[in-house]
């Protein structure tokens, strides 16, 4: 099956098709993927808060990704409010169970 049209509206199709599967409560690497096109505006307005919320329904059915994201929203006050104790706590979970860019998080701070 292939789409019709340009990249743009190709993009808005699929950014559409993931939040469809994320709505769905089993979907977890369509929700993290959501959460990433909400993160940086692709394929859709961005929108750091419901950004939050998709990434943290992935984080809690295990994507280390999606911890890694919501520990580093709240780190830096992304679409939350700003917290940086609870955001260390998550991102060192994620880099105690190997997630590489919590590992590296850690230790450059």
């Amino acid at each position: 099956m292939k789409f019709r049209g340009n990249k743009e509206d190709r993009l808005k199709r699929a950014v559409n098709l993931f939040k469809e599967a994320a709505d769905e409560e089993d979907m977890m690497k369509a929700q993290l993927r959501y959460a990433n096109c909400l993160c940086k505006g692709t394929g859709v307005i961005k929108n750091p808060n419901l950004a939050h919320k998709y990434f943290s329904k992935a984080a809690d059915k295990g994507s280390l990704e999606a911890i890694f994201n919501v520990g580093n929203m709240y780190y830096k006050g992304i679409g939350v409010n700003k917290n940086v104790k609870e955001g260390i706590t998550l991102i060192k979970s994620a880099a105690y169970k190997g997630y590489a860019h919590a590992i590296k998080f850690c230790k450059e701070r």
